[in-house]
């Protein structure tokens, strides 16, 4: 999957909503409100073919010409508010085009040299956990090498961090086989299909008892933390630490607003 992204100016005809348009031939169109009076324009696509996929990923390593001379090729008779889209791109100054990967490393680590977050395990943006796992490896790597004793080398904190780390690591990756195809129908009957599953969830959704044996179901899945002793020795809580320093800095920017 690919994912292209820039700002465009507000028309009247704008909403506040999140609008999404299923173009067909596994290409889509969202257009949502942002704080700051613009709109964002997103693009995603899947390919269809080998020779497609290839063609993208290409894209994805080449320069904003080719990257634009591609979107507007395949999306030119896509529909809806697409040709107002493709001319703005050449004005857009946050013009991304991003090739959705997720990366799979055999050793975190080598030597002194270790790896944290997406350089060693990108879950890809369709997980919502890139920033979980960055936060909670900075924390099991801290608290690993803070097990190190005089003279200890700094191989046994990384081996054991990985160690710790990588199963949960491995169980965020597993995205369905279906995810993000089923987002993406290729056909007209096949977005239909999709129509009608998204209302039949919007309404299941309203009942109370179903949502809860959701949330029960999947309430097992966080990190098992592992709890450090040099960390309670400090006696230093940083999560509120963090909390009452980031919530001053806040007032303090609301004040001087």
């Amino acid at each position: 999957m690919t994912a292209i992204y820039w700002t465009i100016p507000r028309l009247p005809c704008d909403d506040d909503w999140w609008n999404v348009y299923l173009a067909l031939q596994a290409r889509v169109i969202t257009l949502r409100p942002d704080p700051h009076g613009t709109i964002r324009a997103m693009f995603t696509h899947m390919p269809c073919s080998e020779a497609q996929r290839k063609e993208w990923i290409e894209a994805g390593r080449g320069g904003k010409t080719v990257q634009q001379a591609l979107l507007k090729k395949e999306f030119a008779d896509a529909g809806w508010q697409a040709e107002r889209l493709l001319d703005s791109m050449d004005q857009a100054p946050d013009f991304y085009f991003h090739v959705i990967q997720q990366i799979k490393m055999s050793k975190w680590s080598i030597g002194r040299v270790v790896c944290l977050g997406d350089a060693a395990f990108a879950p890809s943006p369709l997980t919502g956990m890139g920033t979980s796992l960055a936060v909670i490896a900075a924390y099991v790597l801290a608290g690993e090498s803070s097990k190190l004793g005089h003279g200890d080398p700094p191989t046994n904190a990384l081996e054991a961090y990985e160690r710790t780390l990588r199963p949960f690591v491995e169980t965020t990756h597993g995205i369905p086989s279906w995810v993000p195809d089923i987002a993406h129908p290729e056909t007209a009957w096949k977005r239909s299909i999709l129509s009608m599953g998204l209302r039949a969830l919007s309404q299941l959704a309203k009942i109370r008892w179903i949502v809860q044996r959701f949330e029960k179901d999947h309430g097992n899945e966080d990190f098992p933390s592992p709890q450090y002793a040099s960390f309670d020795e400090s006696g230093t809580d940083m999560s509120s630490e963090f909390s009452e320093e980031y919530g001053e800095k806040l007032v303090d920017e609301k004040s001087s607003a």
